[in-house]
């Protein structure tokens, strides 16, 4: 009886954490899709009116930000389930997409146009532009990150079930 109660103490566990893998893996992409739009590194559709172009920015920022808020909720409600080094890269991915909806209304379409060139806010852009690939990678590498984290957590489980 003691080894069922473990066994299914276990199992509880390994769900409640599965669960929030998967959870945040969702939020996680929508986060970094809506936050990759802030500073896209790829052609790119803005609206020839001004009106329009206010507007698309407005939502772009709107829609980052609401996601990132989202992502944020889950990620604290999580991390006493998720394991520390796999929970610390979406946090680091958390701090770079909150890096770049700070950034956008200094330097992003946001940003109030200025009548001369400034140097700082054309550095502070091309950050941002590369600040965007790294999100990317950094996506990547928790996707493969927790892959291989769950395989080994299964691996455990039928080594053990296997006892």
């Amino acid at each position: 009886a003691e080894l069922d109660k473990k066994n299914y103490i276990t199992q509880v566990c390994f769900d409640k954490e599965f669960h929030a893998y998967s959870a945040l893996i969702e939020a996680t992409n929508e986060m970094v899709l809506k936050c990759f739009w802030l500073f896209p590194t790829c052609l790119d559709r803005i609206p020839v009116d001004e009106d329009e172009h206010l507007e698309m920015a407005k939502n772009r920022y709107k829609d980052a930000a609401e996601a990132h808020i989202k992502y944020n909720s889950l990620l604290m409600g999580s991390l006493p389930f998720l394991n520390k080094e796999i929970s610390d890269s979406f946090q680091k991915l958390r701090e770079l997409c909150g890096k770049q909806l700070s950034m956008y209304t200094y330097c992003g379409e946001l940003a109030p146009k200025r009548d001369v060139f400034v140097k700082s806010v054309e550095t502070a852009k091309d950050l941002c532009w590369d600040r965007t690939d790294k999100i990317i990678k950094k996506q990547e590498e928790l996707s493969e990150q927790l892959r291989i984290y769950l395989s080994s957590l299964a691996e455990k489980r039928n080594t053990s079930d296997d006892k």
